[in-house]
């Protein structure tokens, strides 16, 4: 992705969706946020492929300043996809509350909670604030477990619990609202999105086959690696056997010659002795 804008991916209640996040930037002196969107509305489209098109033919948006913007456009399908870290489940949210306060479900509860409030600052959802002043658990996430041990801790975690059980599906649906499919291309812009959805969709399938194509030339090159080493080991074999063959021909003429030296020496040795 580019450099402080990314892909993140947002599970509501009407499926994942996906869309664009500038994190905290400063310029001219002032703090910034921002998501794809134009003002209190989110543009959250369902994959990929349908934000980039969008982002290929629309510039009317507020991102469209950010100083890191101009790169986006020129980005593939592959490197909208976002990664693992930026994937944010809030339907999932409950289940969460529902386990006990350890590191991992402190940390991903946290990690959903901070894009909740990003958004609710960015997009001005007061209902979403509500809830997440309504109980002190929340402010109190990014500490990790530490908040939420001993007796205090565990009363803590239970108000967080209790009020996600009570109140979250007030948050799901403000997400939800200001996620709402959007029909921001216009009439006039919808053929050359299509074209464009058309391919962004031929540059997944493309990058897809290269990834399978480079797996099915490895293993043909590691076939061929390890048939050539199969190969020279059967070399070094006959060469070994045949050098052994030799040696020991030689040995066997060597013994033959010495024999034939001792006999001469004993025969030798006897006529001089009868003399």
């Amino acid at each position: 992705m580019s450099q402080d804008i990314v892909s993140i991916e947002l599970g509501l209640p009407q499926g994942d969706l996906v869309t664009l996040w500038a994190p905290r930037w400063r310029e001219d002196g002032e703090e910034w946020e921002a998501f794809l969107g134009h003002e209190d509305d989110l543009y959250a489209f369902p994959d990929a492929a349908h934000l980039a098109a969008f982002v290929r033919t629309v510039d009317e948006h507020d991102l469209a300043d950010h100083p890191a913007w101009d790169v986006v456009p020129q980005l593939s399908v592959p490197e909208l996809l976002p990664d693992e870290a930026h994937t944010y489940d809030l339907v999932g949210v409950p289940e969460l509350a529902a386990e006990e306060p350890d590191t991992w479900t402190i940390g991903e509860l946290a990690d959903i909670i901070s894009i909740v409030r990003s958004l609710a600052d960015v997009c001005e959802l007061d209902e979403v604030h509500e809830v997440l002043n309504s109980a002190a658990g929340f402010a109190v996430l990014e500490q990790g477990t530490f908040p939420f041990t001993g007796r205090e801790g565990e009363k803590l975690w239970n108000d967080l619990a209790e009020t996600i059980a009570e109140r979250w599906d007030e948050v799901e649906r403000a997400e939800a609202e200001r996620a709402a499919a959007i029909d921001a291309l216009g009439a006039g812009r919808m053929a050359r999105a299509e074209a464009e959805l058309t391919e962004a969709r031929r540059e997944f399938m493309e990058a897809e086959e290269y990834a399978h194509r480079c797996q099915e030339e490895a293993n043909a090159r590691a076939a061929e690696i390890l048939a050539a080493a199969r190969r020279q080991e059967e070399q070094i074999a006959r060469e070994t056997e045949q050098v052994l063959q030799r040696h020991s021909e030689q040995s066997d003429e060597m013994q033959v010659q010495m024999d034939n030296v001792r006999n001469s020496l004993t025969a030798l040795t006897g006529s001089a002795s009868g003399e």
